[in-house]
């Protein structure tokens, strides 16, 4: 599709292609899940360090609303802009 062709016209290798498409589709669930993705993205890369194994389908967006959402960790310099 002609919108498939936009968002894969940078990578230039087939590995990069499934990263990015691995980024897309969480950037996209956490507008499903009505999650700001600046506020999980920030959150998720400081919890998932102290997250055990057997929970990390936790930090999935859907998820993640619903058990760290009311509460996200700020980021290392500030508070992200919550919206």
């Amino acid at each position: 599709s002609a919108v498939g062709r936009k968002n894969w016209m940078f990578n230039f290798t087939e590995a990069g292609a499934r990263y990015s498409a691995v980024i897309y589709t969480l950037l996209q669930s956490c507008v499903v899940a009505g999650v700001h993705p600046g506020t999980y993205l920030t959150d998720m890369l400081q919890r998932i360090q102290l997250q055990p194994m057997a929970e990390i389908a936790d930090m999935i967006p859907r998820r993640w609303a619903q058990n760290f959402g009311q509460n996200p960790l700020g980021a290392l310099a500030g508070d992200p802009v919550r919206t």
